[in-house]
């Protein structure tokens, strides 16, 4: 399935990579069978545009979805820079993107 790093010092990874995985489960269900090809392309706009006021465009079953990946990403690159001192948050916006 994945790899969960041992040890204690890897909790965080491991909290970040289920998260992921959490929101990734919805996401791909809305995309193989659930969501209208315009409501795709909005959604796909929203994450290209790595913006919150871009929400503002999506049906509502959407929003929560994306306000949640969009946070999480924030909070994962918050904890980069914190911790390590790295802004990681343009490198997590690039493998956001849809194309």
């Amino acid at each position: 399935m994945g790899i969960s790093p041992p040890g204690p010092q890897f909790s965080k990874c491991r909290r970040n990579v289920t998260k992921f995985g959490s929101l990734a489960t919805p996401l791909d269900g809305i995309f193989d069978t659930y969501g209208l090809l315009d409501e795709l392309e909005k959604y796909t706009n929203a994450v290209n545009r790595w913006d919150l006021k871009a929400m503002e465009e999506l049906p509502e079953y959407m929003k929560f979805l994306y306000e949640a990946i969009y946070n999480h990403v924030s909070e994962v690159a918050r904890d980069a820079l914190l911790d390590n001192g790295i802004d990681i948050l343009p490198y997590l916006k690039e493998q956001a993107r849809l194309s």
